[in-house]
């Protein structure tokens, strides 16, 4: 039940960071036509560095999601100790 959490509160944390590295937002306002699409724009040239906040995020993201794998973990050994305990 706690599984799907992580992955839910990820993807709009990913696309937020990929939007804002890309500039997509900025570049789709700036077309200035109400049915722009991203599949016009040019892409960014590709780079493997984290630019600006993006190893913090990341790295709280990877510590808030580690925390909560051992919360869910504790739950449910406290659970199953009382249930079968």
């Amino acid at each position: 039940m706690i599984a799907p959490v992580l992955p839910i509160g990820a993807t709009p944390a990913y696309y937020d960071a990929r939007v804002r590295l890309e500039g997509s937002d900025i570049t789709l306002q700036a077309v200035g036509r109400p049915g722009a699409r991203p599949s016009g724009m040019e892409s960014p040239p590709a780079s493997l560095r984290l630019v600006g906040r993006d190893d913090i995020n990341t790295l709280i993201l990877t510590v808030a999601g580690f925390m909560l794998w051992l919360l869910a973990a504790a739950a449910i050994r406290v659970f199953l100790n009382n249930f079968w305990g």
